[in-house]
């Protein structure tokens, strides 16, 4: 029996570490619902997280609420649909703005919360997070999968799987935190992986080909 535990999770299969309040005892590939920096989401157990773990994460640990149960499970695949329409429109919506921005992949979580993953710059991504909500009513978080050199990174948002900036924090922020003006000068920056950020865009374009490849038009 355990309460700490390392666990994949998100489309991009970020990793992080978390803690149930009370002993669970789980294998490699159970399947639970943590609560991440992002929201609620389904997450998949590694292992047990022990010392080592933890002194090389340096990451504070988000929260293990339970194990999935069927009903969380069909619910991630109705998420899954509409993440799908949601991709289309979110694209559709940047190129009609024309915004150097590439949109990734759209995500929604288990509590309805809408991630956007894109490349590019912060204003880029805060005038489309803002064109959502206004056109669509649709409050968004904007998550940056590599922060862009000319895109400085605030200090400390401490969400629990947030990547380290050299400052030592993120500022990614929903749109509707921007709309109310609590980060509105940070929003849409994302998350940095060290002193050193590195300009992917290139990368991940081939990887969006990758899974725009596999995409199950709907019917």
């Amino acid at each position: 029996m355990n309460r700490d535990y390392l666990a994949t999770h998100g489309q991009s299969n970020h990793l992080g570490r978390f803690v149930a309040i009370e002993p669970l005892e789980l294998k490699r590939g159970d399947r639970v619902v943590i609560e991440t920096g992002r929201g609620l989401e389904i997450g998949t157990i590694l292992c047990g997280a022990s010392d080592n773990h933890v002194r090389l994460l340096r990451i504070p640990p988000g929260r293990l609420v339970r194990r999935t149960t069927a009903d969380d499970e069909r619910t991630l695949l109705d998420t899954r649909k509409s993440s799908d329409r949601l991709f289309a429109m979110v694209r559709s919506l940047s190129d009609e703005l024309a915004l150097d921005v590439e949109i990734l992949d759209v995500e929604v979580l288990l509590d309805a919360v809408t991630v956007v993953q894109f490349l590019g710059a912060q204003s880029e991504a805060q005038a489309l997070a803002a064109a959502l909500a206004d056109r669509h009513g649709l409050a968004v978080l904007m998550e940056n999968l590599a922060a862009m050199p000319d895109d400085p990174v605030e200090a400390g948002c401490g969400k629990p799987d947030c990547g380290q900036g050299k400052e030592g924090g993120c500022t990614s922020c929903s749109s509707g935190g921007c709309s109310t003006g609590g980060c509105a000068t940070g929003c849409a920056t994302g998350c940095g992986t060290g002193g050193t950020r590195v300009d992917m865009r290139d990368y991940f374009a081939h990887l969006r080909g990758k899974m725009e490849s596999r995409r199950v038009p709907l019917a």
